[in-house]
């Protein structure tokens, strides 16, 4: 089917995976598909849990970079900022 495009008119085929966001804009991360691991997941994975924003994120990468892998998921309540309630709200969201 043939169709005249007009100055600024798109044609989308099929299902884009990520829709573009115009410049200035703020875009979430994307959606996660299981749990994140807190011993491999980088900046942006962390970053996609709830009340985890980038300068939590970056301690919880220092903490594992200078303590080795996390033993327990527990243990991610040493990192310096790390509440109680943030622990609680993405513990089933999160694995080793």
């Amino acid at each position: 089917m043939a169709h005249l495009l007009f100055d600024g008119e798109q044609i989308v085929v099929g299902a884009p995976r990520y829709v573009a966001t115009s410049k200035g804009s703020k875009s979430s991360p994307p959606k996660r598909t299981g749990p994140v691991s807190i011993n491999n997941g980088g900046q942006a994975d962390l970053e996609s849990l709830p009340g985890i924003g980038p300068v939590m994120a970056s301690r919880i990468i220092t903490y594992r970079k200078s303590n080795g892998p996390f033993p327990t998921l527990e243990e991610l309540k040493k990192v310096k900022g790390m509440g109680e309630a943030t622990y609680a709200e993405i513990s089933s969201l999160i694995r080793l």
